[in-house]
């Protein structure tokens, strides 16, 4: 069986077809590049892409999707401690989750002027919070 086209928004719907996904990736360096190639090809075919990455990578993000379709949203976390050891990077990831559902309730919202209700979440999987 032959693999199925992925359909082309820009194509069919003009650029900037009015859907949005968000796409969340973790914030390991080996985790930002896929979550950035998948961003660019989804923008690709017209979809908005909203980019929703701490604030530490936004440098790394930025570059990375470069594209009028991804919008990269950045989210403010607490500072690591110094002394942090680097196996807490997985709980860190979870401080995303408050300044996340903001961002969410803000894109939820009844105002027909405002953003796009997002089609769907796409999140790297260690962030699983993202399903609550």
């Amino acid at each position: 069986r032959g693999a199925k086209a992925i359909p082309n928004f820009q194509r069919e719907r003009g650029m900037g077809s009015g859907m949005e996904m968000i796409v969340i990736p973790f914030h390991g360096q080996g985790h930002v590049f896929p979550c950035a190639q998948l961003s660019l090809q989804l923008a690709t075919r017209g979809i908005l892409v909203t980019v929703a990455s701490p604030s530490e990578l936004s440098s790394s993000i930025s570059a990375a999707c470069d594209h009028p379709l991804v919008r990269i949203v950045l989210l403010s976390l607490p500072p690591n401690p110094p002394d942090a050891p680097r196996h807490q990077t997985l709980f860190r990831s979870r401080l995303m989750a408050e300044p996340f559902a903001e961002l969410l309730s803000q894109r939820a919202g009844p105002d027909p002027s405002g953003p796009p209700r997002p089609a769907c979440v796409i999140f790297d999987a260690h962030c699983g919070w993202a399903v609550e």
